[in-house]
């Protein structure tokens, strides 16, 4: 699991179990009302939400590296296709001229 490094170095983890270990939070949360069940069920909430946060992500992540695949194969298509149609002539008419089917004005 990565974990998050503050400013100062130290890891996220750490730095929120010393706050949470500290008698001052302490005292705040029960002037609070809130009770440990409380707090371990919002944990458990937050806790789910970071593990769909991740999951979306990295779905996200395939899904736009296969958008950039996608892109580079059109991409490698088009240029295939400006390369063959050169100085904008259809090709197909390119061919049948050559062959000698179409004459001068013929090809409307």
């Amino acid at each position: 699991m990565n974990e998050i490094i503050l400013s100062n170095g130290r890891s996220q983890g750490k730095a929120m179990t010393e706050i949470l270990q500290s008698d001052e939070y302490k005292k705040f949360i029960r002037a609070a009302g809130i009770s440990a069940e409380d707090m371990q069920y919002f944990a458990a909430k937050i806790s789910a939400a970071f593990a769909d946060t991740t999951k979306a992500t990295e779905q996200l992540t395939k899904v736009s590296e296969l958008i950039r695949s996608a892109a580079q194969d059109l991409n490698k298509s088009l240029l295939k296709v400006r390369y063959n149609n050169a100085n904008h002539v259809n090709p197909f008419y390119r061919k049948y001229q050559a062959n000698g089917y179409i004459r001068k004005g013929s090809f409307r």
